[in-house]
C-alpha cells in the first residue's frame, strides 16, 4: 500500500512519463534525475536509511538457458541515491511482480529485510526538506 501510495504522490507533483509511454505511469528517471539534484545534506539521510539495500541490493530475476536464477543487479557507476532508488523499485516490482516461486526457495528473512529497507527509504525520501509537495500528497487523499 504504501508503494502504491508514494507512486501516485510522485505522479500527482508531475513525476510522470512523457508521451508516448503513459502519463499514467511514475517517471522514476525523472525522480532520480531530481534527487541527483539535491545537496548530498538533504540525500544523506536517505542513502543512511537505505544502507542495507545498497550493500545487499534486491536481485533480478533472469533466465538463463531457459532456467529462471537471481543475479546481482549492476551498478554502472551510478551514485548512490541512484543505485538506491532502482533498489526500491526493484524491491517493489519484485514483491508486486517476482515470480519467487520460479525458483528455489530464497531466505524468507531476506525477503523482509529488503521490504523493511525499502520501505525506510521510502520514509525518507518524504522527510526530506525538498519533497513537501509529494509528501503533501502521500498525506492526503484526493
Amino acid at each position: 500500500m504504501l508503494f502504491s501510495r508514494f507512486e501516485y504522490s510522485l505522479k500527482a507533483v508531475g513525476f510522470r512519463k512523457d508521451p508516448p509511454a503513459s502519463p499514467a505511469d511514475v517517471s522514476w528517471d525523472k525522480f532520480k534525475v531530481w534527487l541527483d539534484s539535491l545537496e548530498a545534506a538533504e540525500t544523506e539521510p536517505v542513502i543512511a536509511a537505505g544502507h542495507y539495500l545498497i550493500e545487499n541490493p534486491p536481485k533480478v530475476l533472469a533466465f538463463k538457458n531457459g532456467n529462471p536464477a537471481w543475479d546481482p543487479p549492476g551498478r554502472s557507476g551510478q551514485s548512490d541515491i541512484r543505485f538506491l532508488t532502482e533498489s526500491v523499485v526493484r524491491a517493489r516490482n519484485n514483491l508486486f511482480h517476482g515470480g519467487k516461486w520460479l525458483t528455489a526457495p530464497q531466505n524468507p528473512r531476506r525477503n523482509h529485510e529488503v521490504v523493511e529497507a525499502a520501505l525506510a527509504v521510502l520514509d525518507a525520501f518524504l522527510a526530506m526538506p525538498s519533497a513537501q509537495e509529494v509528501r503533501r500528497e502521500f498525506r492526503t487523499l484526493p
